[in-house]
């Protein structure tokens, strides 16, 4: 009686195993994601004769929409996979200050990044480093030189899950933070110069296609 419990134990176990060990392929992907952008902006106004003035925590939100595609490396266990991305988003953010007005809004975006994971119980975990290129169009409705179009790069780490459906499909939970460099922009006529420093919070939920 004994022995027969552990043999069905056993095979309940391998069972369990099989189930849970996902198929890990190196190779090519595609994905696509939606998401929601969260954008943090340090504001700095120095007008010469009267200090500077600095706001922080201004905060840009909205959807986010993506594709990427990159080249994975390895197999079961851990993996290595090159990925670009490009995507584009609604966040914006617009205040008034008595006679003065600050718009900023994010657009258009793409970049490069480096993913390392492991498989666990079926879920591929990794992390992520790598570089984004976002575009900004900035308005602080005061200096001629409003700054459009402005691409500046920034530095991304995140990490994320990958949850196989079948040896080609899966559904991916990633989360990213990524630190722009600053952006200046100057009144020639006043000498106030402008400064921004975007900061980028962003999730995503997608599903990937591998060959």
């Amino acid at each position: 009686m004994m022995t027969m419990k552990r043999s069905v134990c056993l095979r309940f176990s391998c069972a369990l195993l099989f189930c849970s060990a996902g198929v890990v392929h190196a190779g090519p992907y595609i994905g696509t994601q939606l998401g929601y952008d969260d954008y943090s902006i340090g504001y700095t106004d120095k007008e010469p004769g009267f200090g500077d003035l600095d706001l922080e925590g201004l905060s840009a939100s909205g959807g986010a929409f993506g594709v990427y595609g990159g080249l994975r490396f390895g197999g079961e266990g851990a993996f290595f996979s090159v990925e670009l991305n490009a995507g584009t988003g609604s966040a914006e953010y617009k205040e008034t200050f008595e006679a003065e007005s600050l718009h900023i809004e994010a657009g258009n975006s793409y970049g490069l990044g480096f993913l390392v994971g492991t498989e666990v119980n079926a879920v591929q975990v990794y992390g992520r480093l790598g570089a984004q290129r976002t575009d900004f169009d900035l308005d602080d409705g005061i200096s001629n030189d409003s700054v459009e179009d402005e691409n500046p790069w920034g530095l991304r780490v995140g990490i994320g899950a990958e949850l196989p459906l079948n040896e080609t499909i899966s559904l991916r939970a990633d989360w990213s933070r990524t630190m722009y460099d600053e952006i200046v922009s100057e009144d020639p006529f006043s000498g106030r110069e402008f400064t921004y420093e975007p900061e980028q919070s962003a999730f995503q939920l997608g599903v990937t296609a591998r060959f």
